[in-house]
């Protein structure tokens, strides 16, 4: 409990600091968002997960406060590039894309893919490909010009010896997150390497006792924080320097719970308990 409430302060500082601090830019922003773009946030379960704890997005509304960016969250646990079961009749990722028409979209995808070895690297960057195009040539917004941004997999944490080694792990891990990487150089795209300053925090937090992960693969809470100011750092901004008083900290932490409950109301629609009722044979009894 006591690392939480640490944990919190800390947040509150650094959001603090990035909501009433325009120092805290960068010299250079790749990343150019316009007022009201629309965000789509697509992946496996790194991605689904992100909106139990909102301090990505929390961020990114801090870093753009006057650009009224409208973020949604499809991450969908277990979903791959090219390979997202879903129950029948139930909207798929396209028919959400289109329905948001997101000017930027975040892909956060190659954790689950890695499982296939280091062997299956060219198809994956095929596949991937593939799957860039598709995203980019399907113009979702209607203006030709979606903004891409891949975000690579995690490293590996060592949680116990009961669970897989974690050196043959990283090393598929880093393969894949090099793999993504080129591919997105060689199609025009923005890439997020999460991996490389992920591997030594999940080796500090091994030996400090403060898991990252509930399982080795999924973030917890810490987790998702120190990710989310990585992904922010990522996105052209640099730390900033904390401070701010009591109620500057009370409207930071006010700004994520809005955040939170907007993303529990849009899950509620986008994974109803029985979609069945919604969309399935029962919806017209």
């Amino acid at each position: 409990m006591y690392k939480f409430r640490s944990l919190f302060k800390i947040f509150l500082c650094v959001l603090t600091a990035l909501l009433f601090q325009t120092q805290s830019h960068s010299e250079s922003e790749p990343l150019d968002f316009e007022k009201g773009e629309r965000i789509a946030i697509i992946g496996n379960t790194f991605a689904e997960r992100m909106h139990h704890y909102g301090y990505f997005e929390t961020f990114l509304q801090g870093l753009y406060p006057d650009k009224n960016l409208i973020i949604r969250n499809l991450g969908w646990s277990a979903d791959e590039i090219d390979l997202k079961p879903r129950e029948d009749k139930v909207p798929v990722e396209d028919d959400w894309l289109s329905s948001l028409k997101p000017d930027t979209i975040i892909a956060c995808f190659g954790l689950n893919e890695s499982y296939d070895g280091i062997g299956a690297i060219p198809e994956f960057e095929e596949r991937l490909e593939k799957y860039i195009d598709h995203l980019l040539d399907s113009n979702f917004n209607g203006k030709g010009n979606t903004q891409l941004i891949l975000v690579s997999p995690i490293a590996y944490e060592q949680m116990s010896e009961h669970i897989p080694d974690a050196d043959s792990r990283n090393e598929i891990l880093e393969t894949y997150a090099k793999a993504m990487e080129e591919v997105a150089a060689r199609r025009g795209v923005q890439f997020i390497d999460l991996f490389t300053p992920t591997l030594p925090l999940v080796k500090e937090s091994v030996q400090s006792g403060k898991p990252l992960t509930i399982n080795g693969i999924h973030l917890n809470q810490l987790g998702y924080w120190h990710v989310s100011r990585l992904m922010a750092n990522a996105f052209g901004f640099v730390e900033p320097e904390v401070g701010g008083d009591p109620e500057e900290h009370r409207k930071a932490e006010d700004l994520r719970e809005v955040i939170n409950e907007k993303n529990r109301q849009f899950f509620y629609r986008y994974r109803p308990l029985n979609s069945c009722y919604i969309w399935g044979q029962r919806k017209e009894p």
